[in-house]
């Protein structure tokens, strides 16, 4: 079990955000040289590792252990950490690990380390074949790219989950939205004021979007529409990643009309919601602004646009959101204004829906790009590995295992697509806060998921 902590903390070390991944998976590959195994790399930097079932297991159908290398890259404003070349710093926080004023890594790194820990085991396996993609979290990517003859098993798990004894069996599929504004700046004089908040809570685009947590982009849009009448834009920007639900976004602009007394007013309603939210107004003196009448249809556009959960599922799943929409990122650039938006849905018709809707809202303002679309995992009714994984939880750890269809995407989703005759499961240890910096990773729950994949393992014979 030591392995487990061991791999990850040395996996830690190598910078892999999401689009960065060339030294972790040439890591990975001669991990796998170093010790005999069967690894290959393919063009997408995806990387598989073969072992061969352990005595007694020579013929058990192979399966495959999966999770992806890359990770969501968030610091704190005070933190001066480089992704690019500065290790992980790993904090100790009772049962908890947590990154020092960074995302952890554990989504998916702890995927990675249980994978190189069940690699080293000799005894009770079947065939493995460890799948490690790349670009998860910007969009499936390395799944996408994976060759639909790259794998062999017959039985798949994820291990890209974040909580103990929830195994899921399907999730949403989803797509990205660009608008591209253009923006024609004006040189100006005028006095400008510019609004920050920070200090949200943020969180998972799926799997938090349920919780009512602040978008940062939405709620300054509406303090701002609650405080003036007339505005000229100078810049707008806001969140990180499509995937998370933003923390902070800022605005500066030109306004006759401004009544600070107004946007604290509309502040403090927001803090009831979220206690940590920040505000902060400053006098700044503008060099250029878009004209008045553009400004206002943008800030009116982004004030009244669908965000958060659309619908939810009926019966035994209706508290799980069935589609979704994340206004994720906002950046003005020199001459146009990008705004990144994320859908999600469990239904097909649904997410046609929801992408109709934004092609409908953002036309009216630029150009609109759909990108990094993904199908739904379907839940498949019959599942040989899910009956034997409920089975072996209660055997271990005389506790029931809850089966689950999730929001969040999953590379299942994917490999269904690529490779309709697998059977696949999802799992994970606990964690909370992930694609923030509050990302937290349960140790003692770490060691029964690990525990409880070596049972599983053994009794897939």
């Amino acid at each position: 079990m030591d392995k487990v902590f061991s791999y990850f903390r040395e996996i830690s070390n190598i910078p892999r955000c999401s689009g960065q991944e060339k030294e972790i998976s040439n890591y990975l590959k001669k991990w796998a040289e170093d010790r005999g195994l069967e690894v290959e790399q393919d063009n997408a930097d995806n990387i598989i590792i073969r072992k061969e079932g352990s005595k007694g297991y020579e013929n058990s159908p192979t399966v495959i252990l999966q999770g992806h290398m890359d990770m969501v890259c968030v610091k704190t404003v005070e933190s001066d950490h480089d992704f690019s070349k500065d290790p992980i710093e790993i904090v100790e926080d009772g049962e908890y690990l947590r990154g020092k004023g960074t995302t952890l890594g554990a989504d998916n790194g702890i995927a990675i380390a249980m994978a190189m820990a069940l690699l080293e085991e000799d005894e009770n396996h079947p065939p493995l074949e460890v799948l490690v993609t790349t670009s998860e979290e910007t969009g499936l990517e390395g799944a996408m790219n994976l060759s639909e003859h790259a794998l062999k098993g017959k039985y798949l798990i994820n291990i890209d989950s974040e909580d103990e004894g929830i195994l899921t069996a399907g999730c949403a599929g989803g797509e990205t939205i660009i608008l591209r504004m253009k923006a024609d700046f004006k040189e100006t004089d005028k006095e400008g004021i510019k609004v920050s908040i920070s200090n949200l809570i943020g969180g998972h685009s799926g799997a938090d979007i349920h919780l009512g947590r602040l978008n940062g982009i939405k709620i300054l849009c509406e303090m701002i529409k609650a405080s003036t009448a007339d505005l000229q834009i100078a810049e707008i920007s806001g969140g990180l990643m499509h995937n998370t639900i933003p923390q902070e976004a800022s605005i500066i602009f030109s306004s006759e009309s401004f009544d600070k007394e107004k946007l604290e007013e509309a502040a403090k309603e927001f803090i009831k919601k979220e206690s940590g939210l920040q505000l902060k107004v400053e006098e700044v003196k503008l060099e250029k602004a878009m004209d008045l009448k553009t400004s206002m249809e943008l800030l009116d556009t982004l004030v009244q646009l669908q965000d958060g959960p659309y619908s939810y599922m009926e019966g035994e799943y209706s508290h799980i959101v069935q589609s979704s929409s994340n206004l994720a990122i906002i950046r003005t650039e020199e001459s146009e204004i990008v705004i990144t938006d994320s859908t999600r849905s469990s239904s097909v018709e649904e997410l046609q829906k929801l992408e109709e809707y934004f092609l409908e809202v953002f036309s009216k303002l630029g150009e609109v790009e759909i990108t990094q679309q993904y199908n739904p995992w379907t839940f498949e009714e019959h599942s040989v590995l899910r009956e034997k994984a409920v089975k072996v939880y209660k055997d271990l750890y005389q506790e029931d295992m809850t089966v689950e269809i999730i929001h969040a995407g999953l590379e299942c989703g994917v490999f269904q697509e690529k490779y309709p005759h697998l059977d696949m499961i999802s799992i994970g240890p606990d964690m909370d806060g992930v694609h923030t910096t509050e990302e937290k990773l349960n140790k003692e729950s770490t060691m029964r998921v690990y525990d409880y994949l070596c049972a599983l393992l053994k009794e897939m014979k």
